[in-house]
């Protein structure tokens, strides 16, 4: 069962779902890594971007703490003759559909530990100087850090 419980989990999930997606053409983790990378220039198909997830605590003053973690991927393609841009983004928003569906399988079977809610998607265009249009998708994610913050006196010189 995988649980998003760090960057690293957090990055396998989603570069394994691009994986699998027959629709994904190129994945990246971070835009700045996808403008670096060539291998997508040339490319006529969806490329799938994750940023890294921005961390916080929800407190409730009681002792079940979670991490509340706000994560973010772009389904994207470049502008083409053929296409334009808004029927890239209503593409990519279709997409987006597909992996925000397949996370809810992967909850809903046992696969993925992690709990998923406020899913919002806006469009982006263009991204960078690519010239990629597409959806930028944001969604919450939780998980219990009640051991992680429990206090030791070990760890303090008290």
């Amino acid at each position: 069962m995988m649980q998003l419980t760090n960057l690293q989990d957090y990055f396998e999930y989603f570069e394994q779902l691009a994986s699998q997606a027959a629709f994904i053409d190129f994945f990246a983790f971070t835009k700045e890594e996808f403008d670096k990378k060539s291998s997508h220039k040339g490319r006529g198909g969806w490329c799938m971007i994750l940023e890294p997830y921005d961390a916080g605590i929800k407190d409730n003053g009681a002792d079940s703490v979670l991490s509340y973690n706000t994560g973010q991927f772009v389904i994207a393609k470049k502008k083409t003759n053929e296409a334009t841009p808004a029927v890239i983004e209503n593409q990519a928003q279709k997409l987006a559909h597909k992996i925000l569906g397949r996370m809810r399988r992967d909850r809903r079977e046992g696969k993925l530990a992690t709990s998923f809610e406020n899913f919002s998607l806006q469009t982006i265009n263009p991204l960078g100087a690519a010239g990629y249009h597409g959806v930028l998708v944001e969604f919450n994610f939780y998980y219990s850090i009640n051991q992680e913050m429990k206090f030791n006196e070990e760890d303090w010189n008290l």
